[in-house]
């Protein structure tokens, strides 16, 4: 696994209060990586809800992985404990909403994974978080990268994009990737389907 160690920036303290009180996970082993998974990290949110704080649905087809980024967590209790940040790249087929158009191609940074890059320490990563291909077609929900991401240096914007064209995934227990099923989706994870109608009317709703 490649990974860029980034040294500096100020990171959330609810998932490092997490990793010391949600242990006794299943562990398994990723490279250089100790990661534990915990799927109760993930709300639990209807498509509505999902619609309702997406800033943005599109469809497209999943591109080159960038890089994956280790952002520490600098606690002198958990060392080398922190979060691992990865980006890819999605060529835009059609936007579901705002139904506006968008660049051709945008950068995907995915949901965050909390790791260890020492193999003694436990760390947490959600079972539930979706991985992504190169060549598969999906729906993803999506909000902007959050300048204080930027800002601090924990990830920044790929080569070739801008801030409107860098986007994190929104992810619940329920929803995340969802990818063809016939005529309709079906969500990569939980299996259950979602009507293309069903997400255009969440969006007219939550507006």
């Amino acid at each position: 696994m490649s990974v860029t160690i980034i040294r500096r920036g100020l990171l959330p303290s609810l998932l490092a209060a997490l990793i010391l009180v949600l242990m006794g996970c299943n562990d398994e082993f990723s490279g250089d990586f100790t990661v534990s998974h915990r799927s109760s990290l993930l709300p639990n949110w209807s498509i509505e809800e999902l619609t309702g704080n997406a800033d943005i649905a599109v469809i497209g087809t999943v591109g080159q992985t960038l890089d994956t980024r280790f952002a520490p967590i600098n606690s002198s209790e958990n060392p080398g404990v922190g979060y691992s940040y990865t980006t890819v790249l999605l060529n835009v087929e059609d936007v579901v909403h705002p139904g506006e158009s968008l660049a051709s191609e945008i950068a995907v940074l995915l949901e965050p994974s909390v790791v260890s890059s020492d193999a003694s320490v436990t760390a947490l990563q959600s079972r539930d978080i979706p991985g992504f291909e190169a060549g598969e077609r999906v729906m993803v929900f999506l909000e902007k990268v959050h300048p204080s991401l930027i800002e601090d240096g924990v990830v920044s914007v790929p080569d070739g994009f801008t801030s409107d064209t860098y986007f994190r995934t929104l992810v619940t227990a329920r929803y995340g990737k969802l990818l063809p099923a016939g005529n309709e989706w079906r969500d990569s994870r939980s299996g259950e389907e979602v009507r293309l109608a069903a997400v255009e009317s969440g969006f007219a709703s939550s507006n």
